[in-house]
């Protein structure tokens, strides 16, 4: 199956010479929920500026249902329709008065008319749970709320695919639950979601396929639920290894859980246990 994107032997460097990415090869099914791994400086956030042509490599090619990426403004416009980044920090996003107008941004500048961007608007505001919320000034908005008004003003241009750069950063944990719930529901609606995150055990709960950068490179790709590949890895990798992984092997050792498949999370690790 083609990717829905996909970078090939890719080398990126910025301006004052720093290496970011080197030979990088990887891609993305489409439908799929992917998690990228990896210290600050391993190079996610320059592969996302490259995904959504934000960035241009300048070594190998990046890809888009299988096409090369055009640069000229009408391509990268087409492009950013489709595939939609929300950055780490939500201020630098966000820069309307309110929730509605900061989401109405995309869909005017689509050239929509006034009730189809009024339909887009209340749609995603309904997807992120920020109805109530839509007339707010964005800068009365708690930090959880802001990263789901940037997720909204995403969704309001109806991306097949949808990256998010270290979105449970910030977040304390019954938020970063919150946010898991949003993206399976945006998964489950077809959308191929992709974010990087430091949180392994997060990654794990969410993810179908598991990537890790080191040093720009990829040190790891895989189904995330392939436990013997994860335990062969990630230690080589100076990695931890999924507490959900470590705690099934012990009770797999000791006979009190049954299946070679492990859970995805704790929730699921507690539910088999009691059934």
């Amino acid at each position: 199956m083609t990717p829905v994107l996909e970078v090939r032997d890719v080398a990126f460097n910025y301006p004052d010479g720093t290496r970011a990415l080197q030979a990088l090869s990887l891609g993305f099914a489409r439908g799929r929920r992917t998690a990228l791994l990896g210290r600050n400086g391993a190079g996610k956030s320059t592969l996302f500026a490259l995904l959504n042509g934000i960035e241009r490599p300048g070594q190998g090619a990046v890809l888009f249902a299988g096409e090369p990426l055009a640069y000229d403004r009408g391509s990268l416009r087409r492009l950013r329709r489709q595939v939609g980044v929300v950055f780490q920090d939500p201020d630098t996003q966000l820069f309307s008065a309110s929730i509605r107008e900061d989401i109405s941004f995309g869909p005017v500048n689509l050239g929509l008319t006034r009730d189809a961007v009024s339909q887009r608007v209340t749609t995603a505001l309904s997807a992120v749970g920020l109805t109530d919320l839509a007339d707010r000034p964005t800068h009365a908005l708690s930090y959880g709320e802001k990263k789901r008004a940037c997720i909204a003003g995403v969704l309001a241009m109806e991306p097949e695919v949808l990256i998010l750069d270290e979105p449970t950063a910030g977040l304390d944990p019954p938020m970063a639950a919150e946010l898991l719930v949003l993206l399976n529901g945006l998964h489950q609606q077809g959308i191929t979601v992709i974010l990087a995150t430091h949180d392994i055990d997060f990654a794990f709960s969410w993810a179908d396929d598991i990537g890790v950068l080191q040093k720009g490179t990829l040190a790891f790709s895989g189904a995330a639920d392939d436990i013997e590949a994860v335990e062969r890895c990630f230690p080589q990798l100076g990695l931890e290894l999924p507490w959900v992984y470590e705690v099934f092997r012990q009770l797999q050792s000791q006979g009190a859980i049954r299946g070679d498949q492990p859970p995805r999370s704790r929730a699921e690790l507690l539910a088999r246990l009691q059934a």
